[in-house]
């Protein structure tokens, strides 16, 4: 799904982050690299892996090449103009650290969990995010679907390995250093939620 964004191949890469898997990533995103020059794969080495999203991220920016970062966790599905509708919208005003899209849930037919869960994201999305960004200029960072300036990001201190929601800390840091976060419904990208109650607790 990435390699399909609507974005000039010449101005993107696709650093894909195995943060010590053991189902075979890391082989799949090598060989689809030789078939794309634009996917990279960043292999967290086995004694510093499992430290959390926040390391993986960090270790990824080390080796990033341009000014703008995208966040996917590994099971999105962005629309192809995504990528783009939020890049945009960064670009159009300088006072924006970053801007996050809307996620929907594509296994929300699953079962009635799902379709639940499919519902509490739209209604957050919807009615939070949007009402705080129209009434406040404040929107969080979901952890996905979002595109953030590296210049802001390095100057706040990059993403807090300690944290436990590395999302929403650092839309506070944003929001402290003076810069806003900016909600842009239209780019949106899919993602798949638990379908069982036993998963749903232990996500939650």
């Amino acid at each position: 799904r990435l390699c399909g964004l609507h974005y000039p191949a010449d101005r993107m890469e696709i650093i894909v982050v195995d943060d010590g898997s053991t189902d075979g990533t890391g082989d799949l995103v090598e060989a689809a690299g030789k078939d794309d020059p634009r996917i990279r794969l960043l292999r967290i080495p086995t004694d510093r892996s499992g430290r959390g999203k926040s390391a993986a991220l960090n270790s990824a920016l080390k080796i990033t090449r341009f000014e703008a970062l995208a966040v996917y966790d590994a099971d999105n599905r962005p629309e192809p103009d995504s990528l783009a509708r939020l890049c945009r919208a960064l670009v159009r005003d300088g006072r924006l650290a970053a801007v996050t899209g809307l996620f929907r849930v594509y296994n929300k037919n699953r079962n009635l969990l799902t379709r639940f869960i499919h519902l509490e994201s739209l209604a957050f999305q919807g009615i939070i995010q949007a009402g705080r960004w129209f009434f406040l200029r404040v929107a969080f960072l979901p952890g996905t679907n979002y595109v953030i300036r590296r210049d802001v990001l390095e100057s706040v201190g990059r993403w807090d390995e300690a944290a436990l929601a590395e999302d929403s800390e650092l839309t506070f840091r944003i929001y402290q250093a003076g810069r806003l976060v900016k909600f842009v419904p239209t780019a949106v990208s899919w993602e798949q939620e638990p379908e069982t109650l036993r998963v749903w607790v232990r996500q939650r």
